[in-house]
């Protein structure tokens, strides 16, 4: 318990035991904004040693990401692309860091699926983009690309989190009265 709730999946309730902590829009909002800022840091660390091997691994887990079907293997794919993507940086904690907040957001995944059915988007855009503009030598279009993707994704699912709150609040008012 002691380690899910480090890795931010578990609380302690004092003399009350432990529980799955509850989703909402302002962790989601947080997870996004501390992953994108870990993300565009490692990214600009990286980019001095990138070499083509680096590109072409990354590329061949997004093309493994496109294809996949089953959102959990998407979200481990995602991870692995971060993974690929700022090896270069030569900074593991860092990879580890961005790693452990996307693998917690898995607890987000069931809501992530609801709120792109709810809005006709039928999966999460890709990352070849970025890799073609890194290939360009682009890495400011790569680092835009890539918050305005988070930015939209993200923003969707806290968006669509916090109709859900304000409507269990609604009920619990009424429930109330």
């Amino acid at each position: 318990l002691h380690t899910l709730a480090s890795e931010g999946l578990v609380e302690f309730l004092p003399n009350r035991g432990a529980r799955v902590r509850p989703i909402s829009s302002k962790e989601m909002r947080e997870m996004a904004e501390v992953r994108t800022a870990l993300a565009a840091q490692g990214m600009r660390q990286a980019w001095p040693n990138m070499k083509p091997a680096n590109l072409a691994k990354a590329r061949a887990i997004v093309l493994r990401m496109d294809k996949a079907s089953d959102p959990l293997t998407r979200v481990r794919l995602y991870a692995d692309f971060h993974a690929a993507i700022l090896a270069p940086a030569g900074r593991p904690y860092l990879v580890a860091t961005i790693r452990g907040i996307i693998l917690s957001g898995l607890r987000y995944l069931p809501v992530w699926l609801e709120a792109w059915a709810a809005t006709g988007v039928a999966s999460p855009p890709g990352f070849a983009p970025v890799l073609d503009l890194l290939e360009k030598n682009d890495l400011a279009g790569a680092l835009q690309h890539l918050q305005r993707v988070w930015g939209e994704q993200e923003g969707m699912l806290a968006d669509y989190l916090e109709k859900r709150e304000a409507q269990a609040k609604g009920r619990k008012r009424k429930g109330r009265t």
